[in-house]
Order: structure tokens, then sequence, then C-alpha cells
């Protein structure tokens, strides 16, 4: 769950067969890795290396329950999934490699949209020429001293303003409320769990999880969705919850939801508010039914030339009405189909021989969880805003490593049979 762990390592401990990212279309017990020129996605050779031999979508749903029977009784050494448990693929109709294309947030838009929700959310009276400010880096910080309110740090949007080249970085921050634009919104808060704590800290620490750190319960929305809690505006359950922030994120009201994205809520912490409660949703997108691998925030750091970036976003919930504040990836990046649509992908028990074949011998996962999904992933020597970033359709598979303290996720492509992966280390 997200709160078990903390940071991210890079797996060492897996070895895959060669140091490509790509693996050639011949047969699958003498294949060599093919040779990439540049860490760079090439899609020519993404091409090359799709399967022949893999099977209809439609029939891997048929036998998806006889596939994972005959998992859970074939005896492998580097695999046990005695305890895991497989998620649906009923929604699995289709699968393309996908292109997520960042919005980039005009000037204009950013100033817009923040006075937009200071309205919506009744703090019309913030001086927007002080209080909006800048984080981008566009224009030199402020020299300041140490008694100096930390905003006042960053220079005022006024100052500058139209002249800058993107509003991605316009935020505000005060005891009252907080928002920071990015490819759309990036955080806010309405101050509704500052107000209740009576604190004298900024509203972003809402956003940030800071008041949210005393959990009481966490697990699946699935599996707790019948649990009812007293926050703020009286007893709500985990179910209602979850479909407050459903709602208030599909809605799209600033930036259009990207078209085929619907919202995902998979998993739910209870946290205590004095003696209320409130929830933190974890939120991921779903293209087309196909979820999105999803994660929390920590260090990633970069294996042979590609980085998975996961879906990490946190949505707080402490009243029967409204999201009060959130932090991560905004829902509005379009999401372009490279290639044709595949209505065949290599089937479940074929993901788990590819992968037990590209670990080292030594290693030892209990997998608790596999699923279906778009697993996304930035390409180049550097990630960063203007990076590349390429969804492929993914077996994934969760676990914890027996021989350490690392919850590893493992990425199968259901179209190359190429492995992604990266871990987190766990709490002791």
């Amino acid at each position: 769950m997200k709160k078990r762990i903390i940071g991210c390592l890079l797996i060492t401990s897996i070895v895959l067969s060669g140091c490509s990212l790509w693996k050639p279309k011949n047969t699958e017990d003498d294949r060599k890795p093919m040779e990439q020129n540049s860490a760079e996605f090439d899609w020519g050779n993404y091409q090359k290396a799709i399967y022949q031999d893999r099977t209809l979508i439609k029939e891997c749903n048929a036998n998806y329950q006889k596939d994972i029977s005959a998992i859970k009784q074939k005896e492998n050494k580097m695999l046990d999934f005695s305890d895991c448990k497989f998620e649906p693929i009923d929604e699995v109709k289709s699968v393309s490699v996908l292109q997520e294309q960042i919005l980039d947030v005009t000037p204009e838009q950013s100033v817009n949209t923040i006075k937009q929700w200071l309205k919506d959310i009744h703090k019309e009276d913030i001086n927007t020429d002080k209080e909006i400010r800048d984080a981008s880096g566009q224009y030199p910080n402020n020299d300041v001293d140490e008694n100096t309110d930390s905003s006042d740090y960053w220079p005022a949007v006024a100052d500058h303003y139209p002249d800058f080249k993107t509003g991605s970085g316009f935020f505000i921050n005060t005891n009252q409320c907080h928002i920071q634009m990015g490819a759309g919104i990036y955080s806010m808060s309405d101050g509704a769990i500052t107000r209740y704590l009576g604190t004298n800290g900024m509203a972003g620490l809402d956003a940030l999880g800071s008041n949210s750190e005393d959990v009481k319960a966490e697990g699946f929305v699935s599996e707790m969705k019948d649990q009812s809690w007293e926050l703020l505006s009286g007893k709500v359950t985990v179910d209602e919850g979850a479909k407050i922030a459903k709602r208030y994120f599909e809605e799209g009201k600033y930036f259009p939801v990207a078209q085929g994205v619907t919202i995902d809520v998979p998993e739910v912490s209870v946290f205590a508010l004095k003696n209320k409660y409130g929830y933190d949703y974890a939120i991921r997108r779903k293209y087309e039914g196909i979820p999105f691998a999803y994660g929390d925030y920590g260090q990633r750091n970069l294996y042979d030339g590609y980085q998975v970036s996961p879906d990490v976003k946190h949505a707080y919930v402490v009243n029967d009405q409204t999201v009060s504040a959130y932090v991560g990836q905004s829902e509005s990046d379009s999401l372009k189909k490279i290639g044709k649509e595949q209505d065949s992908i290599i089937d479940c028990k074929k993901a788990v021989s590819i992968l037990q074949k590209s670990m080292a011998t030594e290693l030892k996962i209990n997998v608790k969880r596999v699923a279906f999904v778009y697993c996304n992933c930035a390409f180049g020597e550097e990630q960063n805003e203007t990076s590349d970033y390429y969804a492929f359709p993914c077996w994934e598979f969760q676990g914890e490593n027996s021989n350490n303290q690392e919850y590893l996720h493992l990425y199968v492509d259901a179209l190359t049979g190429a492995v992604y992966m990266y871990g987190n280390q766990i709490e002791q």
C-alpha cells in the first residue's frame, strides 16, 4: 500500500537477457537482444520486435481463469503466486502504443484559471497581484532574509506578466488556500483541512499530505468500500468518497479530461484529523478501459535509458461534497495512438515465462498482484517536462523480493515481451 514504501530504488538484482529495450520477433527460446543506436524510443525497432505468436484478446479473456490456475499450480523457482491477486481483464478489448502529449498552459490560461478557482471556493478577497507567484525559474527569485515570508522569495507574476513563456509554475500558497499550475492544475487545497485543524501553516501542506500522516486504515477501495468513517460533514463510506473523487476529476471543470480517459480510484488511506477523519485516495487514469500503472512519490532512478513513470496522484476527501485538496498528474494530457490497434497480445502464462527467463536465478519474488495496465515510460539520458512519454500495454507483476526489503514493480510488454521495472524500499 502507499504508506508502506519509501523512495524508489534501481533494481539491480534483476538481469535482462541483454542491454536492449526491445527483443526480436524470432522464437521465444532463442531470442537475442536487438541493438539500439541510442536510448531514444525507436518505433521502427519496436515494430520489428512485436511477437508474431500472440493470442487474441477475446481468447485471453475466455482462458484467463484457467491460466491463473495453471500459473498458481506450476512450481516456479523465482516467482511465488500462492498469495497473489489477479485483477480482471474483462475491459481489455484492444491495445495500442500511446504517446503522451503534455499540456502546456499559457500565462493567460494560468492566471484566468487561478482567478476562476478562487471565485469558486469563495476566496475572491485574495490579492492576486501579490499572491500569484512563479516557481518555474523564468525570472530570478527575490533576495529575501530569513525573516521574510517564504512566498516572497518567488517573483510575483504581476511584475512580469504577460511576458512569461508558460504559465506552468504559477502558484498561490497562503493559510487560506493553495493552488499550483502545471499541465493543468497540479495541486490545490481549498483550505478546509487547515481551517479545521486551526493551524497557522500554509494550505499547501494539505495537498502535500503533511496533514494526513496519522493513518488509521488503508487498502483497496474495492475491499474497504462499505467502511464508514466520520468526516468533517458526518459519516461517509469509502465508496461514497471514492465516487466524489471520481466525479470531481472526470468533470474536467478547468481543463477537459483527454479523449478516451476516465478516472479510477483503486486505493485509500483513512487518516485522523483530531477527532474526525479524512480519506486519501490514489487516483489514476484509465484509457479505453485499461488502467495506467500507478505508484507513489519518491526518487526513481534511470535504468538503461528509460524510466517507468506511473500515475501518481493523491486526492483528499474530508466532507460529503468535494475534493478538498489534491496533488498529482493532470488527466488533460492527450494520448495519441502510435500505429494500429492490436487485437492480440502475449497471454498471461507466456508473460510469466518471459519474466522468469529474464530474472537473475537467485531472485525470489512473492508476487502479490497481477494486472493488465498501460506502463508509461520516458526515454533518453535525462527525463523532464519536455521528455517524450510512451505508454505500452503490459502485464504488471508486483511483489516483495524475499531476499531484501524491496517491493518490485515489473512490467512485461504484451506486444514485444520487453521487461521494464522499478522498486520501492519497504518501511520497517
